[in-house]
């Protein structure tokens, strides 16, 4: 069970952008669990001036929240760029999450 949360904690890791990859941005990710839902990322858009900040915060820890933000993570990352800009991305995007939510 240890080395699985090692893995887990390591494989979340590296959902997580470079430390400092976006100019005039500083990151610092702090875990208080091997592994839980607190995440973040940046979304590129086409729009080289305009960046998307993705945080996730999933009420619990461990493995669970863990897997929920992966999925979080995994449905930004399929939409196309030009939907990411579509406002309406948010209103869909908050129900996945509200579904998601339901599993803890």
């Amino acid at each position: 069970m240890k080395n699985d949360l090692i893995l887990a904690s390591r494989i979340q890791s590296a959902f997580l952008p470079i430390q400092d990859s976006i100019e005039y941005i500083s990151t610092l990710y702090l875990s208080l669990d091997k592994v839980g839902g607190d995440f973040y990322d940046f979304i590129q858009f086409t729009d080289k001036n305009k960046i998307g900040i993705f945080i996730s915060d999933v009420s619990g820890h461990g493995v669970a929240s863990a897997l929920i933000t992966a999925i979080l993570k995994a449905t930004i990352q399929e939409f196309p760029i030009n939907i990411k800009e579509n406002p309406k991305v948010k209103s869909a995007f908050s129900r996945k999450k509200e579904k998601a939510q339901n599993f803890l």
